[in-house]
């Protein structure tokens, strides 16, 4: 077992046994808050995480994993051996002024990291409440002690809804650290990304366009959807990202896993740099906002659109 993955127990462990237990008039029936100071945030159902959002700065890139849906399959694929720097449900830019910040050094070695780190800095703010979580990351990204770029990052997720699917709406502000640095293209590699767990079939990817499969690639559209089955008993489940109206570029293209729809691997995230890179001005900064929605079944078109629509009234 990794040095990684056996980081991942022991924190899965700490959070299910010996982590801080929030009283539970704040957490919905069958619900319960789990914080371990540093580490980690979970929302455990009857006894189950649903998800873990872990913020250790030894991990590099906090990240959400596992992620489920109530009585569902894990949905998150972690450090799968063909780009174990893929961490489940997590946002990394790759390239800051010529440093990658996203592939590991040696690609062979599951122990190496990137050049460039993505890490928390100070301590983090964390509420919780019945309706959800509220948690707030400082983030630096640095080569070394040279820190490019800092980050205020905003992780609202909200408790269950009837039908069991929840909203992750994941807000940075980006500021370049002292001078202005260039956010570099390569190939569209950079911001929110979703990583499906190995055992996903059946895979449907469906964009606001109307467009699906590969022709979701690169396309341009206001949210892309990415379902499947696990468990057959449990039935199609599925992970949909909705770009704001206020972040730049919008509507942005979208990334997908370019191989073919049953090569096995489900794979998203969002694309602000296919157009070209981004400079960062020093002292000015720049947001980006998207909402994530774990939901059930197929959902159709007209359902994520409403979605998206309650999303791009926010603030």
């Amino acid at each position: 077992m990794t040095q990684r993955r056996r980081g991942l127990a022991a924190l899965t462990l700490t959070l299910l046994s010996a982590a801080v237990l929030l009283p539970a008039p704040q957490a919905k029936r069958g619900l319960e808050w789990r914080h371990e100071s540093g580490r980690g945030l979970a929302l455990i159902h009857d006894g189950v995480p649903l998800w873990i959002l872990h913020f250790d700065p030894k991990e590099n890139w906090p990240y959400l994993h596992p992620l489920r849906l109530p009585g569902g399959p894990v949905m998150t694929g972690l450090s799968p051996k063909d780009h174990p720097w893929h961490r489940a449900l997590w946002f990394s830019w790759k390239y800051i002024a010529g440093t990658n910040f996203w592939e590991f050094r040696d690609l062979k070695d599951p122990q190496s990291e990137p050049a460039g780190r993505t890490e928390r800095s100070g301590p983090e703010d964390v509420e919780t409440s019945e309706r959800g979580a509220d948690i707030g990351l400082d983030i630096e990204y640095r080569v070394g002690s040279d820190v490019l770029v800092r980050e205020k990052r905003r992780i609202a997720i909200e408790t269950p809804r009837p039908d069991g699917s929840y909203a992750i709406d994941w807000r940075g502000t980006f500021t370049a650290a002292g001078r202005d640095v260039e956010l570099g293209k390569d190939t569209g590699y950079a911001g929110l990304f979703f990583r499906a767990a190995a055992d996903w079939k059946q895979l449907r990817y469906l964009n606001s366009e109307g467009r699906a499969g590969m022709d979701v690639h690169q396309a341009s559209a206001k949210w892309i959807d990415l379902s499947g089955v696990a468990a057959p008993a449990f039935g199609p489940m599925g992970v949909a990202i909705f770009d704001h109206p206020a972040n730049p570029r919008f509507p942005n293209p979208w990334w997908r896993d370019r191989s073919s729809d049953d090569d096995g691997i489900g794979y998203i995230g969002t694309g602000l740099l296919f157009s070209g890179p981004m400079i960062l001005e020093a002292g000015v900064p720049v947001t980006l906002r998207y909402r994530i929605l774990v939901h059930k079944g197929w959902m159709r078109g007209a359902d994520l659109e409403a979605e998206f629509g309650r999303f791009s009234g926010t603030r």
